[in-house]
């Protein structure tokens, strides 16, 4: 695995399996399969975006989350000190510090595997919010009407459309350790240890 650093502060990561392109603020902007050398981010578009959102349901704060939290999502931009932590050959990865208020923070640690055709994310959060979500976003070039979540015992579909209200309702969903969005030939799936409340909507999957 190899990691270079640019002028303007970002990095990229590579291996035999994948090219990744991070930017000054710690975001993916380009995530290429070198054997079909496709992007599966759209043009322009950034991944491992933070974005943060208001919680205040009507009822029951420990449980519901409401569709008109969406409304509120403010993209954070506080990244100071990217910097390169591993310089391989087995794995090469960098670090970024997030300012989310003026009492929380999170420390990332992004790492490609020489021998892994998947990208890792270690998130270290100090949270002090009340009534507030933190999410992650990655949008993705993926045409599909559903998106797959894990279960127990197998896995669920839904849609990653709001064509009825059936759909809008849908608008988060439960799962284990994945969530995969994908078309026929290709796909991207987010996978997590410790998170269970996903959403993949008009090609983004949040976490």
């Amino acid at each position: 695995a190899t990691v270079s650093e640019n002028a303007a502060g970002g990095c990229c990561l590579g291996n035999q399996y994948l090219k990744v392109e991070i930017d000054a603020c710690g975001q993916l902007t380009s995530l290429i399969l070198k054997k079909t050398g496709r992007d599966a981010l759209p043009a322009g578009a950034s991944a491992n975006r933070l974005v943060i959102f208001d919680d205040v349901p009507l009822f029951w704060d420990a449980w519901d989350v409401m569709p008109y939290h969406l409304e509120t999502r403010q993209v954070l931009d506080g990244v100071s000190d990217l910097h390169v932590v591993e310089t391989g050959p087995l794995r090469v990865s960098v670090e970024f510090k997030l300012q989310i208020t003026a009492d929380s923070h999170l420390l990332q640690t992004i790492s490609l595997a020489c021998n892994e055709e998947f990208v890792r994310f270690h998130t270290q959060v100090e949270w002090h919010e009340n009534r507030r979500f933190l999410k992650v976003e990655f949008p993705v070039d993926v045409n599909a009407m559903e998106a797959v979540y894990e279960s127990q015992f197998g896995h669920a579909r839904r849609p990653t459309h709001s064509n009825t209200s059936w759909d809008v309702a849908k608008f988060e969903v439960c799962g284990h350790k994945w969530c995969d969005y994908s078309e026929y030939d290709f796909g991207v799936a987010v996978l997590s240890d410790c998170k269970y409340g996903y959403s993949a909507k008009d090609k983004i999957i949040r976490l």
